[in-house]
């Protein structure tokens, strides 16, 4: 892949990519590992985004905020007994890999710095906002809609990338796997779409913004707080009625 881009010096590729980690024993594996086989050995695999330029290194971001069912067993530890069965059968048991903080890629000439948001993630707009904390100023999808078929969801997908443009002020290049390849802008607005399940590229233009939204500095703090006003009500509610039930009984 290097090869193919090497005669384009300010290209900055970023794909999505299947890897694993491996563990010597069960002493060093993290919790989410799998065996692997009879050799004694444990994996980690991971849902991964990388970027591709002429720098040496290449970053890399696992995924983690992942799709309960297939990449997340929920109390993973309490079914770990389950695994070997499992997986004898084709299945799986467990959970994918994962990575306890944000990571964002730089362009190879330092301008862009790229938030790779991976599918689910991007229905979450506290977690995303850490990724501008880290100094991204734009937002980079990848996604495979093609789970959905022709259902709505896909559309539904995409609608999450607007509002998070919205939030936090940052323009978006979505590239979907069967979905809606497009660019939004930082007012949520989408152009240079390309046709739900065709092949296309897409060629556009992103403002690159630093500043940082007030939903950004404070999270769902609003949400928080109305769920916890509501809960109050929901208490006051309820000894209110067993207060009257009370009395008719006297």
């Amino acid at each position: 892949m290097r090869e193919a881009i090497s005669d384009y010096p300010n290209v900055n590729l970023i794909i999505g990519v299947n890897t694993m980690k491996m563990y010597s024993n069960a002493e060093s594996a993290s919790a989410t590992a799998h065996k692997f086989g009879e050799t004694g050995k444990y994996y980690d695999y991971y849902n991964s985004a990388i970027m591709l330029n002429d720098v040496d290194s290449i970053p890399i971001y696992h995924k983690s905020k992942l799709v309960i069912g297939p990449e997340k067993m929920p109390y993973n530890q309490v079914f770990k007994f389950l695994e070997d069965l499992m997986m004898d059968n084709g299945g799986f048991v467990g959970s994918n890999g994962l990575q306890e903080e944000r990571e964002v890629f730089f362009s190879n000439n330092g301008k862009a710095i790229a938030a790779p948001i991976i599918c689910y993630e991007a229905v979450f707009g506290e977690y995303i906002g850490d990724y501008i904390k880290k100094g991204a100023n734009f937002f980079a999808v990848i996604t495979n809609d093609g789970w959905w078929f022709n259902a709505p969801i896909y559309l539904q997908s995409l609608g999450f990338g607007k509002l998070r443009a919205i939030e936090h002020r940052r323009s978006i290049a979505r590239s979907a796997n069967t979905g809606i390849s497009c660019f939004i802008d930082q007012r949520g607005s989408m152009y240079k779409e390309a046709k739900y399940s065709t092949a296309a590229s897409i060629k556009g233009t992103l403002n690159l913004n630093n500043e940082l939204t007030f939903y950004t500095k404070t999270g769902d703090y609003i949400p928080k707080i109305a769920i916890f006003f509501s809960i109050l009500i929901l208490l006051q509610a309820l000894v209110s009625k067993l207060k009257q039930k009370s009395l008719k009984e006297q």
